[in-house]
């Protein structure tokens, strides 16, 4: 949704993560909350959204597979080490297994993704991700 400010797009949001809960793992997040420093590598970048990522799905947690729970010890590892390896090609085969191993399909949510539209590290995340979603049907 791209829309003025005060036009509701927040609330549309928070409404639709309400009502998809039932079916879905959603995870809500908001880059506002990142701040530009956030965006200055794929690593920093990386290691944000795994910490915000985590950190939303635990709401979760009574919900997870031990395989799951497995995967999301590892990222937290790696946040803790500041594993600085760790870019967007990393986190998105983390994403993918969290996906995979989920109990219910997972819905991403990102508020406020016009706060870092004009940085190459978000686009090239947002490029990943349409690819992500583009061959869901293959990625094993």
């Amino acid at each position: 949704m791209n829309r003025a400010r005060q036009y509701g797009k927040t609330t549309t949001l928070r409404g639709l993560s309400r009502f998809l809960q039932k079916e879905y793992l959603v995870a809500d997040m908001d880059f506002q909350t990142f701040g530009d420093a956030k965006f200055k590598n794929e690593n920093v970048f990386s290691m944000a959204f795994a910490r915000v990522f985590i950190r939303v799905l635990k709401r979760k947690e009574d919900t997870f597979s031990e395989r799951m729970k497995e995967i999301i010890r590892d990222m937290e590892e790696i946040l803790r080490r500041k594993d600085e390896s760790f870019e967007l090609q990393e986190l998105f085969e983390y994403i993918s297994d969290i996906c995979g191993a989920a109990t219910a399909p997972v819905v991403l949510i990102i508020d406020e993704a016009d706060s870092a539209t004009n940085n190459q590290v978000f686009l090239d995340f947002l490029s990943q991700l349409r690819a992500y979603y583009i061959d869901r049907e293959i990625i094993i």
